[in-house]
């Protein structure tokens, strides 16, 4: 037995008398899909496309419950089906205030012959060809049209791409309503290229949309809605079980456990495998000669509440806009400190916050949001199964893995890397093919005889361009994409692949295809091989803009928790002052709902609930229970669950109608004050823009600022912020309120300002179009294959659009398709309106600024009339410091925001760790070329080798008049000599060469420099040295590293066609231009870097700190804030790059600054600093002193270090092994003598040995196992 689950949902509408045109403006546009016949994108820019004479009457939109919004997991991009037929049910009260009833079923996925109360739809060949054999003579004669097939890449005759434009939408009259069609079910939440189609009333009217023109109504009358919908096809029903059902889950209660779907009153499902969709307005107040009131649109107006802000993110744009809110409230005179904490708040860093350095950690969380990630492929390692999810890399290397393991190891991750490349280079291939097809399509497209007509002076003709791309360059762009998915196809079978053997998602069957190609390898028992993530690319995401003062469309809250009904909790009766009202109570106040047998059974009672609810019936029930009006209404308004039953209340309001507003869509127009980074005049280049070791900063009298043309888009509006920070923020509040009385503050005084309403998007097409790409909807091959060998490809295929078939070797893998998002934002016949930038930098302001509704409602909050109290000359937008600019270059503008040098595309600052010895980069590369350590004591610098063996000191020495450094070997008879010191690391001998000579002011200079960053860092690890260390400062380690910056694909080009239509040639390629790296990062005690040396050059020690004056060895970093400082500066040309030797606390991090990517971090692996650390011989030159030789004593059958002993005081430091050293006869035959310690006795000892001067070396050894 078929039993239906009744779901509510929103039901929204806007009443619409053509008076309210007079007053506001709606926004309508539509998708047209036609314009793919001419390879042009369907969906309009922002501000295009007006759609005008709008009809007066009502619109009802009902907002689909959020599981029916939702793919099925995030492998993928399956959606559910949605309900396709419409119960409609309007009830108007007539002249003697009695109901009368009109209802229609609205066939929402019906073939129309006209556009009105419908929408264009694009539906594949099989839907249509269903229709052409239904019975129904909707569809057997569908009007749908053809799109013409794509430009021809083989010999075919068909010029039918199987893809229809169509009408969707047509509405019966319920009483001449039957069901005609119940199959053939197609219709989803997503449109072809339209996401967001369910929302927005122009795009989806006659699907989850309807229009009543009210020409059967009174002037002057109240309005009810009633709209319930469901599936023609209860197979095709979210709520089918089993392995045909959406959800795949066996039972109903599994299947609303995945919907997050829960009965009222924790009823249990019973047999329910049906759903009804239920949505009611009651009491709207038609009047053909007024606006209906109140309206929440003209309320916001009146107001006059509304903020905008911008920032690099809406987060940025948030948290300032809450400070300058604040920061005009007594009690909060800081308003960066507020933003700081805010900021620190949403990224979980409170307590960093607290640190010395905290406020450094924030910032570099916070430039990390400004960009988006991608991968940068995947590396392998083998680990302990007990530490697979540890810093096993870390802490033990590879060095306890088997020959065999490491063997497969490296040759595993040498053809990972060659895949990962060459998946890139398949990825921008397969961007050029289709932008090449994209190209011969639009040409091929264009009609001559228009041509003539219309043709303009500055535009090129289709004969003019055909010469410039032909079929033979398509081909060739075609056979290289060929040949790099064979490339691919054969490196795959090295790797390991996704085992889709079972029904596991994309995660797990990657796992088990690891185990299993490990397996194959023979990997050792109790180890494992584990994938994790290169280094990722970076690239900046677009502008975040916030608006404070609005609300958002039910649409687009991310909660999908609701409450669903039996059909026994339909309410049929409710009590008012003890009097039951039910049906027979309200008689002739129901109209009869005709034809109502070939409805779901369901329905009637629905149909009879809706009465019940409805509070513009209170004065008719008032007159059939001899209550009031007044009493009733109330009753009715304000309803009591316990007055109810048998059921229990909808979940959806039961309120009377009001005329809402809640945004949905932001519309902008920006025009951007290009700032070259780099301006080339005849031959001199003038780089605009100052590194000033964190950002990039506009220098004065900018050369080749140009004011472009205005980009236009559109972005759906979210309440992120609102959902997310201020949840999060109340939580905080309710839970730890007392012990921070700030956040608590800041919660309570946000919603007094703004009561939490909040909307933020990216402006999500600039990047877009300033790089010339086009991120719209766009046209796509459909059917169009050509000949590979004996088979026929589908040239979709080959692009890498989504495809699950196999056709080896033409497959791209499935974590590499949908690359090609875009086509280039060129046009066919003249120059782009989009001129090419390689990298984003310039002053924007907002030309124009809108908000508007599901209906097209308006709110401009900038305007482009001239003199306008709102247009872009008056009006204040906050801006984050980020943003802000320090000079006006378009000083007619109020609040222009300043966004400095970013690339556009993917990239990254790559940091290797490369052999002292070989100078490559393996992952067996040690990186250390030795380490110093400074001998507090001796005012020298201890010197050893990689291997922790001690290779002398450099020491002040005075051979003449000045002293000089010198070097001196150990003194422990090692053989260690300035040559074989070469012989085992150049980088050690070079730094001791350097620094050798120099003067007692360039010694001391990089001794300070040492000693103060010491000080300021504090790197993790195991320091129990405390005694040690007033004596030596830390270990330091000299690593060689190499320096480069890298993109993810190909340098972005411009897209112009053809050529001799390129950018300004005085802005030379992005490719060329250099940017700044700072290294190293005193504002963060984790950080290691005390500075470094470029390249070979150890005659000049490059400093985080600033050194002493008077000086010419050390030269501080930067300065930060300096014009053209001291930094390393790279290209972004593919090949280019630095090595250097940096100087650093091996325990500490390397940090990388360069603006125009996230702070870099890297560490050195472990496994080549905890041996040599353990090794070291540290020698102290002391005496004379006077003590006692003695031989030492030890327990019988031990073996002593040394045969005699020498008397020495106390040594306060108990870890690692002391001994003295010194010259065993004088001459140059000298040799060196070693002697245990003793504590010199408290008390005179006069019976033993007499005392002598020693003059020689205290050592210590950290580890004495080591030796």
């Amino acid at each position: 037995m078929d039993t239906s689950l009744i779901v509510p949902m929103a039901l929204d509408i806007l009443m619409a008398p053509n008076v309210l045109f007079n007053r506001d403006q709606l926004r309508w546009w539509r998708f047209n899909y036609a314009n793919l016949n001419n390879f042009q994108s369907p969906q309009p820019r922002g501000y295009d496309s007006e759609i005008k004479n709008i009809r007066s009457g009502t619109y009802l939109h009902w907002t689909l419950p959020r599981s029916l919004r939702m793919s099925k997991d995030s492998d993928n991009t399956e959606f559910p089906l949605v309900p396709n037929r419409w119960l409609i049910v309007r009830i108007h009260r007539d002249a003697g205030g009695n109901n009368v009833q009109r209802s229609w079923v609205l066939e929402s996925d019906c073939p129309s012959s006209t556009l009105d109360n419908s929408s264009l739809f694009l539906v594949p060949k099989n839907v249509v060809k269903k229709w052409s054999e239904s019975s129904d003579p909707n569809r057997k004669n569908s009007p749908h049209k053809a799109i013409s097939l794509g430009y021809p890449i083989s010999a075919d005759t068909n010029t039918d791409s199987g893809v229809y434009t169509v009408n969707l939408g047509v509405p019966i009259a319920l009483n001449r309503w039957k069901e005609k069609s119940p199959d053939n079910m197609f219709l989803t939440a997503i449109a072809p290229g339209n996401i967001e189609y369910a929302g927005y009333v122009p795009n989806n009217l006659g699907i989850f949309s309807f229009y009543d023109d009210l020409s059967d109504v009174p002037a002057q009358t109240t309005l009810s809605y009633l709209v319930t919908g469901w599936y023609a096809d209860k197979a095709c029903d979210i709520l089918t079980t089993g392995s045909n059902g959406f959800t795949g889950e066996s039972s109903i209660s599994d299947v609303l456990k995945k919907l997050n779907w829960t009965i009222a009153q924790g009823k249990n499902p019973g047999t329910a495998n049906k759903s009804l969709y239920n949505g009611m307005a009651f009491g709207l107040p038609w009047n053909k000669s007024s606006i209906p009131i109140p309206d929440q649109l003209e309320d916001i107006r009146n107001t006059n509440n509304v903020t905008v802000a911008i920032g690099n993110t809406g987060v940025d744009a948030f948290t300032t806009l809450v400070s300058e809110q604040l920061n005009k409230l007594l009690g909060y005179s800081n308003k960066d400190k507020m933003t700081e904490l805010l900021k620190a708040f949403q990224y979980d860093l409170l307590p960093e916050l607290n640190k010395i350095n905290g406020n450094t950690i924030v910032a570099n969380r916070v430039q990390r949001e400004w960009f988006d990630e991608r991968s940068g492929g995947t590396l392998y390692k083998i680990v302990r199964k007990s530490n697979a999810d540890t810093r096993e890399s870390r802490t033990s290397g590879d060095g306890s893995i088997t020959p065999n393991d490491k063997k497969w190891l490296l040759e595993l991750n040498a053809n990972q890397k060659n895949l990962d490349s060459e998946i890139l280079k398949l990825n921008n291939l397969q961007w050029d093919l289709n932008a090449a097809w994209w190209k011969l399509g639009n040409l091929s497209s264009r009609n001559n005889e228009n041509e003539k007509k219309k043709k303009k002076n500055t535009e090129v003709s289709k004969d003019e361009m055909a010469p410039t791309l032909s079929q033979k360059e398509f081909e060739e762009f075609l056979d290289k994409v060929l040949q790099q998915l064979d490339k691919i196809h054969k490196l795959q079978g090295k790797v390991p692949q996704p085992d889709n053997s079972g029904n596991d998602n994309a995660q797990d069957a990657f796992l088990k295809g690891i185990e299993k190609f490990a397996k194959q390898k023979g990997i050792a028992n109790g180890f494992e091989l584990k994938a994790v993530s290169a280094p990722r690319f970076w690239k900046p995401g677009n502008p975040g803009l916030l608006i404070s003062g609005v609300e958002s469309d039910a649409i687009t809250n991310s909660n999908n928790n609701l409450e669903v009904r039996l059909p026994s909790q339909i309410i049929s009766s409710f009590k008012i002052s003890y009097k039951t009202i039910d049906v027979s109570t309200l008689g002739n106040i129901i109209p009869t709902l005709p034809n109502s047998t070939v409805l779901p059974k369901e329905i009637l009672k629905i149909y009879k609930e809706f009465f019940l609810l409805d509070p513009a019936n209170a004065k008719q029930i008032a007159s059939k229970t001899g209550l009031t009006t007044n009493v009733v209404e109330s009753a009715m308004l304000n309803p009591k669950p316990l007055n109810y039953s048998p059921g229990v209340l909808p979940a959806c309001s039961l309120s009377k109608w009001t005329q809402k507003w809640n945004p949905l869509y932001l519309e902008w127009e920006i025009t951007p004050l290009t700032v070259p980074y780099e301006w080339k005049k005849n031959s001199t280049t003038t780089k605009n823009w100052n590194f000033n070791g964190f950002d990039y900063d506009l220098k004065s009298s900018p050369q080749g600022t140009s004011e472009s043309a205005s980009l236009k888009g559109r972005s759906i509006l979210s309440p992120h912020t609102q959902f997310t920070f201020g949840a999060k923020l109340k939580a905080f509040v309710d839970q730890y309120g007392p012990e921070n009385e700030d956040l608590t503050a800041i919660y309570n005084q946000i919603k007094d300002i703004d009561n939490w309403r909040f909307l933020s998007q990216e402006l999500s097409e600039v990047n877009e179009y300033l790089s010339q790409r086009d991120p719209r909807a766009f046209r796509r091959p459909t059917i169009e294959t050509f000949k590979a060998g004996k088979d026929n490809i589908r040239l979709a295929k080959a692009i890498g659009y989504a495809d699950n078939t196999s056709s080896p070797p033409y497959d791209t893998p499935t974590y590499a398709q949908g690359f090609v998002n875009s086509v280039p934002a060129i046009s066919t016949s003249h120059k782009s309106q989009f001129p090419f930038h390689g990298i984003r930098s310039g002053q924007y302001y907002i030309k124009k600024l809108r908000l508007y509704d599901k209906f097209g409602r308006t709110l401009d909050l900038i305007v482009d009339v001239s003199g306008a109290i709102n247009s872009a000359s008056h009006f204040p937008v906050v801006l984050d410091n980020a943003v802000k600019i320090s000079e006006n270059l378009v000083p007619h503008i109020k609040a222009p925001f300043q966004l400095p040098p970013r690339l556009l595309q993917h990239a990254k600052l790559d940091i290797s760790l490369i052999d002292h010895v070989k100078n490559n980069i393996t992952p067996e590369a040690n990186p250390i070329c030795g380490w110093l350590i400074h001998n507090y004591l001796d005012r020298s610098i201890l010197v050893f080798l990689p291997d922790g063996t001690s290779a002398g000191e450099l020491l002040l020495v005075q051979p003449g008049i000045v002293k000089t450094v010198n070097w001196v070997p150990p003194p422990n008879d090692n053989g260690i000599t300035i040559d074989s010191i070469k012989a085992k690391s150049e980088q050690l001998y070079a730094f001791i060469i350097g620094l050798k000579g120099k003067s007692e002011r360039d010694f001391k200079a990089l001794l300070s420099v040492i000693d103060i960053t010491l000080s300021k860092i504090d790197p993790p690890g195991n320091r129990t040295d405390l005694i040690l260390s007033t004596l030596i400062g830390r270990p330091l380690a000299l690593v060689r590293t190499k320096l480069q910056f890298l993109l993810r694909e190909s340098p972005l080009q411009s897209c112009e066609w053809p050529k001799f239509m390129e950018a300004t040639p005085q802005i030379p390629p992005f490719t060329s231009s250099n940017f700044s790296i700072r290294l190293g990062e005193m504002r963060l005690s984790e950080d290691g870097v005390i500075g470094y040396f470029d390249a070979d050059n150890y005659k000049v020690f490059n400093s985080v700190t600033t050194p002493e004056s008077g000086q010419n060895y050390v030269r501080e970093i930067g300065p930060i804030g300096s014009v053209d400082g001291n930094y390393i500066n790279l290209p972004f040309d593919g090949t280019t790059s630095k090595i250097i030797t940096l100087l650093m606390d091996p325990r500490g991090s390397i940090h990388a600054t360069t603006g125009i990517l996230p702070v870099k971090s890297i560490q050195i692996p472990i496994q080549f600093v905890n041996g040599p650390l353990t090794a070291m011989e540290i020698n102290f030159r002391v005496g004379p002193i006077l003590s006692r030789v003695l031989d030492t004593s030890v327990e019988e059958g031990v073996t002593p270090p040394f045969v005699q002993t020498i008397n020495y005081l106390p040594i306060s430091e108990k870890n690692g092994s002391w001994s003295w050293w010194q010259n065993s006869n004088s001459g140059s035959n000298n040799k060196w003598q070693g002697y245990s310690l003793a504590n010199a006795p408290n008390e005179a000892v006069l019976n033993k040995a007499p005392a002598t001067l020693h003059d020689g070396y205290l050592r210590f050894i950290t580890d004495p196992e080591s030796k």
